[in-house]
């Protein structure tokens, strides 16, 4: 699957796509068709690129060929449909031959800044510049010159001559000479079409890793090792939150969190951050394997076929289906997959909290041991208790024992987003202390805990 389509699916890993810096829309459209791979060697490649990069960008000592690139890459030109033109036999135009120049230039140009470097491999092209440029002008303009032919100087020495009124016959030779320099021109460069393609797309490639690098420097993305079936993270976080709490001078909790080939479930208080680390986790996943660094201190990731969710906001109301329904769908995708074997990471958000409690228990624990047995790397969040498996728990700290809440604080300020072992079968009962916290009527809240009371 390529990056264009899994954005559609993950808003966190679009806020971060809008931060990747390419400067060319040719650039745009290579990161847009990154693919999700699973090829470890591939993977490693790529970091070791973006290493190379970032070692220099923070040294500064390419700082000067650094803004050439830059400059150059701002000038590049997509010129796909003419390079296809010209392999189809196609005789091209000025505009065409004008753009082959360009390019060249700016290919050129960058080739001579990127050698000390060595990042990218441009080819020279000088060769093909000259047929465009045969007086080595190097102008950044295309021009059917004189040099061309002896017989188009003659006639447009001619045709000067005739002090604005030139014969049709003259006008119909020079247009027919110029036609022939074209279909030559064409005809030359036809050569040269499978190096020019290559430099088009090492220029945008270039373009591509230049962006991911300042990307990791200005994220503090980590460079992830490339597990075989643990994952383990230390200091996840989301760029998009941590970047919204910064705006407001709050601290991000970052999160460790370790997992392999089985289910996890994890509890935990309203607002404790489970949807979050789900779809952190999910964002960090993907960034991994579509090659880019990611939002961690330090993290080791076993790579997957396909990241799978199940998260409330991704379900589209527009389809008819109830928040029930269209979940059961995506859980029945997510077993198919499965049944084919494959290794995913799934991740669900909340499994069957829209039905009754007794069969939303039986649904969270009949999934869970089918993910066991199966051994997925997977997360199930759940306000359940008494759930009946014997997977992994963890559990969100919740509410900060020695914090004391009033107005001018932010109630997100008081969890502990950290995750712990869980032994326990049973949730966290912090409602009704937030409930007071926030002075909600104290009636409600006498009543409630009454209640409680009789049930236990």
């Amino acid at each position: 699957m390529q990056l264009k389509n899994i954005i559609l699916q993950n808003s966190a890993l679009q806020y971060v796509v809008e931060h990747v810096n390419v400067l060319s829309s040719i650039g745009r459209k290579v990161l847009y068709a990154s693919t999700f791979s699973t090829d470890a060697d591939y993977l490693e490649r790529e970091y070791d690129h973006i290493d190379l990069v970032i070692q220099a960008l923070q040294q500064g000592n390419a700082r000067a060929a650094v803004e050439n690139m830059e400059h150059a890459l701002m000038c590049l030109q997509d010129i796909t449909n003419t390079l296809y033109h010209l392999q189809q036999g196609n005789v091209l135009d000025d505009v065409e031959l004008y753009e082959i120049k360009h390019f060249i230039l700016i290919s050129e140009t960058i080739r001579q800044a990127l050698l000390p470097l060595q990042w990218v491999n441009i080819p020279c092209l000088e060769e093909a510049l000259d047929i465009l440029d045969p007086e080595h002008l190097r102008v950044d303009t295309f021009y059917v010159y004189d040099v061309y032919s002896q017989e188009l100087a003659q006639l447009r020495k001619q045709a000067r001559n005739c002090q604005g009124n030139v014969p049709a016959e003259i006008i119909d030779k020079i247009n027919d000479t110029e036609d022939d320099i074209r279909r030559n021109l064409s005809r030359q460069l036809t050569g040269y079409v499978s190096v020019l393609q290559q430099a088009l797309q090492n220029a945008a490639y270039l373009d591509v890793l230049l962006a991911k690098s300042r990307l990791c420097i200005e994220m503090h993305l980590c460079r992830p090792a490339i597990g075989n079936a643990c994952t383990q993270y230390k200091g996840l976080f989301n760029p998009q939150i941590k970047s919204l709490l910064q705006a407001q001078n709050r601290e991000y909790q970052p999160i460790d969190v370790q997992f392999g080939d089985y289910p996890t479930i994890i509890t935990g208080i309203n607002m404790g951050g489970k949807t979050l680390l789900l779809k952190t986790l999910a964002l960090s996943q993907e960034l991994c394997q579509l090659g880019f660094y990611v939002p961690a201190v330090t993290a080791q990731i076993a790579l997957v076929q396909e990241v799978m969710t199940c998260i409330d906001d991704e379900q589209n109301p527009l389809k008819g289906l109830s928040s029930f329904a269209a979940e059961m769908k995506k859980i029945n995708e997510i077993l198919s997959k499965i049944e084919q074997k494959q290794r995913v990471l799934v991740l669900i958000d909340e499994l069957a909290r829209t039905t009754n409690p007794h069969e939303g228990r039986a649904i969270v624990s009949a999934l869970a041991d089918i993910l066991q047995d199966r051994h997925v790397p997977s997360f199930i969040t759940t306000h359940y208790d008494m759930i009946d498996t014997s997977c992994k728990r963890l559990r969100v700290k919740g509410l900060r024992k020695e914090t004391q809440w009033n107005d001018n604080k932010d109630m997100a300020d008081m969890i502990d987003y950290a995750l712990v072992e869980d032994d326990e079968n049973t949730v966290p009962e912090e409602a009704l202390k937030i409930a007071e916290m926030l002075q909600v009527n104290k009636m409600l809240i006498n009543k409630a805990k009454q209640k409680l009371q009789r049930e236990e």
